[in-house]
């Protein structure tokens, strides 16, 4: 089995938040950090997809691609990583690294997490009790 790293890009199935049915894999971005990863455990990605929405919402980070399959991201289509759209994954159902995730993209898509995580316990929460 592959050692991945924090950062690779690499394929997986997994599973629509909408529910809808997706028949193939898709890139995805391993944002556990590598000390972490075991070929047993379950790893948190970001889903890559070339589903874009246009305003571009919140949280969907364009990746560098290239129709060449550029030797970073190995993306070859116009695509965003999609910071809302996190799955687990057991790291046996990551396959084929295809490419790396630039620093910059990488930073980016980490201050977009650690805003949701903030938003999510802020609501999450419950409020002070008056004194």
């Amino acid at each position: 089995m592959p050692v991945f790293r924090l950062g690779d890009i690499v394929m997986a199935r997994v599973s629509d938040p909408s529910g809808a049915k997706i028949d193939h894999d898709h890139p995805v971005i391993i944002v556990t950090p590598t000390s972490q990863i075991a070929p047993e455990a379950e790893v948190r990605v970001v889903v890559i997809s070339h589903s874009i929405q246009k305003p571009r919402p919140t949280g969907h980070i364009p990746m560098p691609w290239s129709p060449g399959r550029p030797p970073v991201t190995g993306l070859w289509r116009e695509c965003v990583a999609k910071c809302d759209w996190t799955p687990a994954v057991l790291c046996a159902q990551l396959r084929n690294r295809i490419g790396i995730t630039p620093k910059g993209i990488m930073d980016q898509i980490y201050v977009e997490l650690i805003a949701r995580i903030a938003a999510k316990k802020a609501w999450e929460s419950p409020p002070a009790a008056d004194s």
